[in-house]
């Protein structure tokens, strides 16, 4: 009888935490028609920044910069706390500053204000040089269409990759009813075929190492392989 009390009492402890859990995430991750309520993304000058980060501008339980204007902005859209959009980094701090990420920052404001409306205010701002929303990021519906290559075209073309010919961006032959707008593959292909000192760096997309055309060509940084942990073994400054 106790055993069940006990399980009782803590399957009610956790309905409790993911009732809380929920709410916690649908207050700070509402949309309303595509656009984040609660907040907009501001961009202000370096003075301003400088500002911002002296002692007497106060930034969380209501904004106090010292700036009259943008302080009038954030009282009159209900703002209550504001803070760097790319957080201080004590490692990474002159890169975020050598590209001014330290200059964006996020308004929180009360979720009833339009922040369409808080943007075209807070664009009057001499200090601010750009605001703007927070959209909704969804994943676009698709469908996979399978592909059955045209065995018209594969002669005349350099590779036996049976989808290139739709490739327009390598060799364009108005496949998109725009012409002239490729990057000469062909002819590069022709000048560098079985050269060996051509390196292909691959960014922000997975590559296949066990590919049949690439597992024999990928290269390995064997420097740092068999190197020591936490040592820039190869010296590249990583």
């Amino acid at each position: 009888m106790k055993l069940s009390l006990q399980l009782k009492r803590r399957f009610l402890l956790v309905i409790l935490l993911l009732f809380v859990t929920t709410l916690i995430f649908g207050q700070t991750s509402t949309f309303r028609n595509g656009v984040r309520t609660g907040r907009v993304k501001v961009k202000v000058s370096t003075e301003a920044s400088n500002a911002f980060s002296t002692s007497s501008a106060r930034l969380s339980k209501g904004i106090a910069t010292g700036i009259q204007a943008f302080d009038a902005v954030a009282q009159n859209t209900k703002a209550t706390k504001m803070y760097r959009l790319f957080p201080y980094d004590a490692k990474n701090e002159s890169k975020l500053r050598k590209h001014n990420l330290h200059l964006w920052y996020i308004v929180e404001m009360d979720e009833s204000v339009d922040v369409n409306e808080a943007v075209k205010q807070f664009k009057s701002v001499k200090e601010v040089q750009h605001v703007e929303v927070e959209h909704e990021k969804v994943l676009a519906p698709y469908e996979v269409t399978p592909y059955t290559p045209s065995a018209s075209t594969m002669d005349a073309l350099p590779f036996n990759d049976p989808m290139l010919k739709d490739q327009w961006h390598y060799h364009n032959t108005m496949q998109t009813g725009f012409g002239n707008a490729d990057i000469n593959l062909f002819e590069a292909w022709e000048k560098t075929s079985g050269a060996s000192n051509i390196i292909v760096s691959v960014h922000d997309q997975g590559v296949d190492v066990n590919h049949k055309d690439l597992k024999a060509n990928i290269w390995t940084n064997l420097a740092e392989l068999n190197g020591q942990t936490g040592v820039d073994d190869d010296g590249n400054g990583y």
